[in-house]
């Protein structure tokens, strides 16, 4: 019988590559949100960022950059955006 490859706490098996992706909730962080997407967009395979219709900067033209889908939602919509 092969012996199977050991699992180190919670992480994948040594031949298999992590699936990670990411969700953000955004306002007014045009002068911020491209530091934070820049340092990890090497390592997720996808971004979400829902930005509140209320911001005033181009906060979901700087996720659109880093190729994350952009959702606009309404600050009572955040509690069901972060779930999803």
């Amino acid at each position: 019988m092969a012996k199977q490859p050991h699992r180190n706490g919670n992480g994948p098996l040594p031949d298999q590559r992590a699936s990670v992706g990411v969700a953000l909730i955004a306002k007014d962080a045009e002068k911020t949100l491209g530091a934070c997407l820049a340092s990890i967009a090497p390592y997720v395979q996808q971004i979400v960022v829902c930005v509140d219709v209320r911001t005033t900067d181009k906060t979901a033209k700087v996720a659109r950059k880093y190729g994350a889908t952009v959702y606009p939602v309404q600050v009572s919509d955040w509690h069901e955006c972060a779930q999803h």
